[in-house]
């Protein structure tokens, strides 16, 4: 959008994006019924938050930037990850990248860090947790540390997630 639109077009342009966003959160996060993919959606909160940024006296108190997650379905478990899963959010540059990594470091302060790096399968983190080389359980998260339960303490192998994908 060029910065020589309106003060009018601005608004509903924001308007539009804040309602389109509030959508897409609900039926990602609450009804795990998601319409776009995930870069459409990264470009749809990209536009509003370069908008934003260049009109801060149009920022909402309810706008999608100015919060953080939102309420998951109640019928799954929480539980804390022995280790947080920290996201990346979109990052499309090395530039990026490091700053990320920067922040960790800033956070953590001296202690050791370690990255584990996988390709993001339809928007989902995964910890498959194995115990004595058998599978124990699976949990998947969509915040930084909070998590789904999904096998609560299963011992079978039968019941190992990774028996229904194929790897290449």
């Amino acid at each position: 959008m060029s910065s020589g639109w309106g003060e009018e077009a601005v608004k509903n342009r924001l308007d539009d994006l804040r309602k389109k966003i509030h959508h897409h959160n609900y039926r990602y996060y609450v009804l795990d019924e998601p319409e776009i993919s995930d870069a459409e959606y990264d470009r749809l909160f990209q536009e509003l938050e370069g908008l934003e940024r260049k009109h801060l006296e149009l920022v909402t108190p309810d706008s999608p930037t100015q919060r953080i997650g939102v309420k998951p379905l109640e019928e799954f478990g929480t539980y804390e990850h022995s280790i947080p899963m920290l996201s990346l959010n979109s990052v499309t540059t090395e530039d990026e990248v490091r700053d990320f990594d920067e922040r960790v470091r800033r956070m953590l302060g001296n202690e050791e860090i370690e990255y584990v790096v996988e390709p993001k399968i339809d928007g989902l983190a995964m910890e498959l947790r194995y115990e004595n080389g058998h599978f124990h359980r699976w949990k998947y998260t969509r915040r930084w540390k909070d998590g789904r339960e999904y096998n609560t303490e299963s011992e079978d192998d039968k019941d190992d997630p990774t028996a229904h994908f194929l790897w290449f």
